[in-house]
């Protein structure tokens, strides 16, 4: 028994050492899965706006973590159970304002060119081809398609259809603003709104945009024209939703008008009304001399501040380049300033369709999409939906915060804003043991643990190198005798 017991010590030091090793990192494996890196979403708060979650780090000071949310108003002040969090971070805004394009080439190009990729894509789409009948279907794998990618589709859709017997509007043969209110081509818009409703995906529609304009078919340059307008739209609006087209945010979109234009037509004149639109968008472009945005946009801004409080889109702008360099100061200077001077600006679509303010991917203006003031500008994946319709993105603002010492366990986090008003997680957050924290290949218990287990093998392989040594000399022993 003796003899066996010895011959058998190294191999229990060596299955001892793997215990070890596999114990501990059991141990670190489990203690990790029950500290998750990421918190659930929390519940409803008191917040106007929010909802709260959670990224944690390890850091050289213990831990921290970044709270993100909506609501954060400067300064937040946290609370993990009753400990209150010894550092938090000035509050970081986050983009409020979709960014877009126009572009025929599609979204690949537009964020190759410019380095940034698109939140909303619009696409144009004549009503008919051929003749007033020839309705086209609705671009349904397209918008599945952007919608796979995160990005909102946008359809500019216009009654009209191409026809040589048409020498105005160049080519373009309308589809009157009365005979649409009339329900003449309803067969036609039920067929195509029922298409928008199976297709299931939230989309824009701009409808007859452009309408102060004398250059499209639909135009209420004529005042007779524009209750017809109204007429025309609530009709199509009617029929859709009939339809079960839910999934559509009705895009209301003038081109700018001049503030001392004897031409100009007043927007409320043809605007449908709220119950009817989603958004008011507008269009307009930096040519002919060069503006600012504010000049070329201003006027229309202040028209439909008084008319409505949806929230508006820049549905079409761009910039000629005039001088080198004005096109990218004008492009800077735009997408800094509308966040501070024109809140109610939610969307922005720059135009890649038109030579002359088509972008390159060496202009310079470009690195506009990527500069300083870009950061208030959402990409893909951020499209705020309820109910079906689209509503701007939600500006989440985020803070950081040192955890504050705690035994292992679980407490609830309330976090209050420079406001006064206050909101929880909705789990509780866990707090881990020392050892559990970080990396199970680099904590302190690990790097124990392996060194015990290195300690038992050395050991056992000494046992067994000693026993062979004595063994030899025993085996000369014999044979010297």
């Amino acid at each position: 028994m003796r003899k066996s017991a010895r011959s058998s010590l190294p191999t229990l030091l060596c299955l001892a050492s793997v215990l070890v090793v596999v114990l501990t990192v059991g141990s670190a494996a489990h203690a990790q899965s029950r500290s998750p890196s990421t918190a659930p979403s929390p519940t409803a708060s008191a917040f106007a706006v929010d909802a709260l979650s959670v990224d944690r780090a390890p850091s050289a000071g213990g831990e921290t973590v970044t709270l993100s949310g909506h609501g954060l108003v400067d300064p937040v002040h946290v609370k993990f159970g009753d400990a209150d969090a010894p550092a938090v971070s000035t509050v970081e805004a986050g983009p409020t304002i979709y960014l877009g394009a126009s572009d025929n080439r599609g979204a690949s190009h537009f964020a190759a060119t410019t380095g940034r990729d698109p939140a909303v894509m619009n696409k144009f789409l004549r009503w008919a081809q051929g003749s007033a009948t020839e309705f086209n279907d609705f671009p349904a794998e397209w918008a599945r398609k952007m919608h796979q990618r995160g990005i909102i589709p946008m359809l500019t859709w216009n009654p009209t259809y191409r026809s040589s017997t048409c020498t105005a509007f160049d080519g373009q043969c309308p589809m009157s603003l009365a005979s649409i209110a009339d329900g003449d081509y309803d067969p036609e818009i039920t067929a195509f709104a029922e298409q928008v409703a199976k297709t299931g995906v939230p989309i824009f529609l701009r409808l007859m945009h452009e309408a102060n304009g004398g250059w499209y078919p639909w135009n209420v340059r004529k005042e007779a024209d524009r209750a017809q307008f109204i007429a025309a739209w609530r009709h199509v609006h009617d029929i859709f939703d009939r339809a079960g087209a839910s999934d559509v945010s009705w895009v209301w979109c003038p081109n700018v008008e001049k503030a001392d234009s004897r031409h100009a037509v007043a927007f409320r004149t043809f605007y449908p009304g709220d119950s009817y639109v989603d958004w008011v968008g507008l269009d307009g472009y930096n040519r002919h001399a060069n503006r600012s945005f504010a000049t070329i946009f201003g006027p229309s801004m202040a028209q439909l501040r008084t008319l409505t409080t949806r929230p508006v889109m820049i549905a079409e702008i761009g910039s000629a380049e005039f001088d080198k360099g004005q096109r990218a100061q004008f492009l800077a200077q735009t997408l800094e300033t509308l966040p501070k001077e024109f809140p109610e600006v939610r969307a922005f679509l720059y135009m890649m369709n038109s030579v002359d303010v088509s972008l390159h991917p060496r202009d310079e203006a470009r690195d506009a999409f990527t500069g300083p003031a870009a950061q208030s500008y959402a990409g893909p994946g951020l499209a705020n939906v309820s109910a079906g319709k689209i509503l701007p993105v939600q500006g989440t603002r985020s803070v950081s915060v040192t955890v504050p010492p705690h035994p292992p366990g679980e407490v609830s986090v309330t976090v209050t804003n420079g406001a006064g008003q206050s909101t929880s997680l909705g789990e509780p957050f866990t707090f881990t043991a020392p050892h559990a924290r970080g990396r199970s290949d680099g904590s302190p218990g690990f790097i124990v643990a392996v060194g015990v287990a290195v300690a038992l093998a050395v050991a056992g392989a000494l046992v067994i190198v000693t026993r062979r040594r004595r063994a030899r000399v025993r085996a000369r022993t014999r044979t010297i005798s």
